[in-house]
């Protein structure tokens, strides 16, 4: 009963906090989306794609182009600024078969061309970003939304909390520089982040003043959904130029609020509360289920979790507790995610904590074995390779070196007597076999990592449920107030689409000004 009365008090807090917000006058929403590598080499289609579907998501939303502003690698200019898979190149001999026998094989397959994004503003430049921070600081007002999606990639931060994404021309911003910018936004402007870059998770620490999260909270409206936590780097950047084989974080969240994948294909949309709108952190928890990738995403909430909920109190809720305990302190998003993972798993009865964490074991110990048994095939293949790379330039010399001229004059006329040569050799076969051999091994490893991350997915929701009911028993209402008005904002809705439709424009939530600051340095006091 207690557990009862716990879920019925979070969600009628939940629900004030929402009704207040959605009881505001209209408000606008502004789009900044920040896209692309730090260097041709390092921005891959993928990246561009993805700039591409969140236009036509907002395109078929009818949302102003006045209110989207895109930068993107090197922008407008005409120059190669990032790269995809030849297929030609792929398979072309005898250029790819030493490329291999060399171990020179990064960037072979690649072609280089200049971005196809219709309405850039300009390169993804750190000037170009801060110039359109502060640019949409001063148009917006009370009550508006400013969502900000970075798909690019990012470095792990020394500490971890203070990550960084990169940027053209091989610059960055970190979480601390990038707070000072959105701090020039008015306090009860709403930033809503969505970053998918590798260690993005750091930047769910953008709640904290100066983005630091042993200082307080700060008294700004913003929120952050992030592909993976801050120690670990995040699915996607591919350069396949087939959108149907991309996994990564965005391609879920996206598709989840816009009821159509990247290809088209419709989808059920994720109302997992039942209340006929899918929410943003709705769209979140979707990935959390389906997302066949690596990630372990996070959202800004639960970094708040992390900082103020206790721990080791007495009579505090604890992971220890039957599952089904648990289970009845979820929210109703977060029960479904619990409910999905478990059913995935295979997981069943009291103990689905213990079992996850035996699985998980296995698996990490499994995909070890199998990265072990890889790197042996690899040395098999290496030392195959040497000893074919050495036939090869005892009868043709030139190619010692690949860029002397009379090189690439002898393949382009005696290529396919290289390829015959090499082909003919006795330990090509077992070179092939080795290879081959490695490359399955690996990708067995990685679908192995992908259960691994689906279980800590599981047990992090689980942490975060034990956390907030901590945070409710223990912690003063003030600090339940904040984290309730940043719940609030992580479960607004995103755009009017399938069972959210409802042809008008949405209506901005408005938190009251004066956040609750809390400025203990830990615990909640």
């Amino acid at each position: 009963m207690d557990a009862i009365l716990h879920v019925l008090r979070r969600l009628v807090a939940v629900s004030v906090a929402l009704a207040v917000s959605l009881g505001s006058a209209y408000a606008e929403d502004y789009f900044l989306t920040i896209g692309g590598g730090p260097t041709a080499t390092n921005n891959q289609v993928s990246l561009e794609k993805n700039v591409l579907y969140i236009q036509r998501i907002l395109a078929a939303a009818d949302v102003p182009q006045s209110h989207q502003i895109y930068l993107f690698a090197d922008g407008t200019d005409p120059g190669r600024d990032l790269h995809e898979i030849d297929p030609h190149l792929v398979s072309a001999l005898p250029h790819a078969l030493l490329a291999r026998l060399t171990g020179n094989t990064r960037h072979f397959e690649f072609k280089f061309r200049s971005n196809e994004i219709p309405h850039l503003r300009g390169p993804a430049t750190r000037a170009n970003v801060v110039a359109s921070l502060q640019e949409l600081a001063s148009r917006t007002k009370a009550g508006d939304r400013v969502f900000i999606y970075l798909t690019g990639h990012g470095g792990r931060g020394k500490p971890t909390s203070n990550g960084r994404f990169y940027l053209w021309h091989n610059a960055s911003m970190t979480v601390r520089e990038f707070v000072a910018e959105l701090d020039r936004f008015k306090p009860e402007v709403k930033v809503i982040c969505v970053m998918v870059q590798c260690y993005s998770g750091s930047f769910a620490n953008i709640i904290f003043e100066g983005g630091d999260p042993k200082k307080p909270t700060a008294p700004h409206a913003r929120v952050g959904f992030f592909a993976t936590v801050e120690t670990r780097p995040a699915a996607g950047c591919t350069p396949d130029i087939e959108e149907e084989n991309y996994r990564e974080y965005s391609s879920y969240y996206w598709a989840a609020l816009f009821g159509s994948t990247r290809t088209g294909k419709g989808l059920e949309m994720p109302d997992y509360d039942g209340d006929g709108v899918v929410s943003l952190d709705e769209a979140h928890a979707f990935v959390l289920i389906e997302g066949d990738t690596i990630d372990i995403p996070v959202k800004t909430s639960e970094a708040y979790l992390r900082r103020f909920s206790p721990r080791n109190r007495e009579g505090a809720v604890s992971l220890d507790q039957p599952y089904e305990e648990l289970l009845e302190l979820a929210d109703p998003v977060d029960r479904v995610v619990l409910e999905k993972l478990s059913e995935q798993f295979k997981l069943t009865g009291s103990d689905r904590v213990q079992q996850a964490k035996q699985l998980s074991a296995r698996l990490q110990k499994q995909r070890q074995q199998l990265l072990q048994e890889a790197s042996r095939q690899s040395r098999a293949a290496r030392t195959h390779a040497r000893t074919i790379y050495g036939a090869v330039v005892a009868k043709f010399p030139e190619l010692r070196n690949a860029w002397r001229p009379d090189a690439h004059e002898l393949l382009r006329t005696k290529g396919e007597e290289v390829t015959k040569f090499i082909q003919s050799q006795a330990a090509f076969q077992a070179f092939q076999s080795a290879h081959a051999k490695a490359e399955s091994l690996r990708a067995e490893a990685l679908e192995k990592e992908r259960q691994w991350a689906r279980l800590q997915r599981f047990l992090r929701v689980l942490e975060d449920v034990v956390l907030e009911a901590n945070l409710r028993k223990f912690c003063e209402e003030k600090v339940v107030a904040r984290y309730d008005r940043i719940r609030a904002l992580e479960h607004e809705p995103f755009l009017k689409f399938g069972s959210n439709a409802a042809g008008q424009p949405h209506a901005g939530t408005d938190h009251a000004p004066g956040h609750p600051h809390t400025t203990s340095a830990g615990g909640c006091r």
